[in-house]
């Protein structure tokens, strides 16, 4: 899954770029957001552990000795979806008021 890593990477770092590049900093969240997409990429590099109860050979998912706290990972998740939906918003306002000068 080394190519999988390499485009995560690569796709975060394009993502941090726009943010930095639209003049966010790092007290919104950037580098936390980093950390939940990689440790969520580490425990599970192919998505599909999470989406699916075995794998294709009908094994079920191991997570080695790693407890899931159910009610845990919904709450970070659901932190993770409204950081990325407030930079959705946040770059959507930057576009409308630059398309839309007064």
């Amino acid at each position: 899954m080394i190519a999988c890593a390499i485009l995560v990477g690569e796709l975060w770092v394009r993502f941090a770029e726009i943010v930095k590049s639209r003049g966010g900093e790092e007290t919104a969240g950037l580098s936390t957001a980093q950390a939940i997409v990689t440790e969520m990429h580490d425990a599970d590099n192919k998505s599909d552990g999470f989406r699916f109860p075995a794998d294709v050979t009908g094994l079920p998912f191991a997570f080695g000795d790693q407890g899931i706290d159910l009610d845990n990972l919904r709450e970070v998740m659901n932190g993770l979806e409204n950081f990325f939906e407030s930079a959705y918003l946040d770059f959507s306002h930057q576009d409308d008021v630059a398309s839309n000068p007064t």
